[in-house]
């Protein structure tokens, strides 16, 4: 399945049969992937230096994973922040499912399961389509900014509580206020160099208008 760039996945697994199984899967269903293997976590720890965009998946087999998990888990979240993380084991009762949750996985599979290669490639697909998902949001929230902050205006977002949720950066010049306003605030603006000034209380427009934008 062709992909739109360039992928990275890493497995970390001490046994060399089951790399091989799932490294020929994936191989033969995302025609873009690069793999990358770790025979231990201290070793997954230190290979781990492509751009943290490029890593979509880490497979973590449960037999590898360092005392505590979750220190290990939430390492691997904070330098793969893109990447989804499957723990992979040889238990299927639910006490398994919620360590592997409570540690901070976001998926469980049971690795002897007939079925194990075929959901781990739809698992990875989920995974993929997550990362896009996200990365596509950042970039269309940088390039949003870009556009407001290049306005001469004062635009800003408020939710149903008055709290500020984004504002172009003339808004900090303006005085505008961040975070809950919990008293009226009376703001002056000048656009655009005009002489002209519109006086606003903050709190009275956060409930006529839960997510207005602009003034």
């Amino acid at each position: 399945m062709p992909q739109s760039e360039p992928i990275t996945i890493l497995l970390v697994n001490e046994h060399a049969e089951e790399i091989k199984l799932v490294t020929i899967s994936l191989r033969g269903f995302f025609a873009d992937v690069r793999i990358e293997v770790a025979y231990s976590a201290e070793e997954a720890d230190r290979m781990i230096q492509a751009p943290a965009e490029a890593w979509a998946v880490a497979l973590v087999d449960e037999s590898s994973l360092p005392d505590p998990p979750s220190t290990f888990i939430s390492a691997l979240k904070h330098r793969m922040p893109y990447a989804s993380i499957i723990l992979q084991t040889s238990r299927t009762d639910s006490g398994a499912a919620l360590e592997a949750l409570q540690m901070g996985a976001d998926l469980f599979l049971y690795k002897h399961s007939p079925a194990f290669l075929t959901e781990l490639l739809f698992c990875t697909r989920e995974a993929i389509d997550r990362r896009e998902s996200r990365l596509a949001a950042e970039q269309a929230e940088r390039r949003h900014s870009w556009v407001v902050d290049s306005l001469g205006d004062v635009l800003y977002e408020l939710d149903a509580d008055g709290r500020f949720l984004a504002e172009s950066q003339s808004a900090g010049l303006a005085g505008l206020p961040t975070g809950r306003t919990d008293r009226p605030f009376i703001l002056h603006i000048v656009f655009r160099g005009r002489a002209t000034a519109r006086t606003l209380s903050l709190q009275r427009a956060a409930r006529r208008r839960p997510r207005g934008q602009g003034i």
